[in-house]
């Protein structure tokens, strides 16, 4: 069966090191993008994608369809299981340069759209997880 497992949080709240626990995850396991969100699609087929707004600024910056990203990573994955980590980025103060308030509110809306296909939507805190959506 392919299960989706989307983990939110703040940054340094622990989210990898709770999933690596919690679903078995091993290094080799996980895909990351590099500091300017690009990954290659092999990276992209691992048990676990970590740094997912990265991935989606990425997006942003070239102006890409959010939809068909997060789409196109569920593809990659059907029939298997896949861990999403994404930083939470919507709280504090509104960015004023656009770009960062596009980012911002895409990263919001490739959220809600990896949640609604999710089977399970965990938010960590400090290290502890709390399921939204098991």
């Amino acid at each position: 069966m392919n299960k989706i497992i989307f983990i939110t949080g703040g940054a340094y709240q622990g989210k990898l090191e709770y999933a690596k626990e919690k679903y078995k995850i091993d290094d080799k396991d996980i895909a990351e993008p590099d500091e300017n969100g690009y990954i290659n699609d092999e990276e992209l087929k691992k048990k676990c994608i970590n740094n997912f707004n990265l991935i989606i600024k990425h997006a942003s910056d070239k102006s890409e369809d959010i939809t068909e990203i997060c789409d196109d990573i569920l593809k990659k994955h059907e029939g298997s299981d896949v861990v999403i980590i994404m930083n939470d980025v919507g709280s504090g103060i509104v960015p004023m340069e656009k770009s960062e308030r596009v980012y911002r509110e895409n990263v919001g809306r490739a959220g809600c759209y990896i949640a609604k296909r999710a089977d399970v939507v965990v938010r960590v805190s400090c290290g502890c997880g709390m399921a939204i959506k098991e």
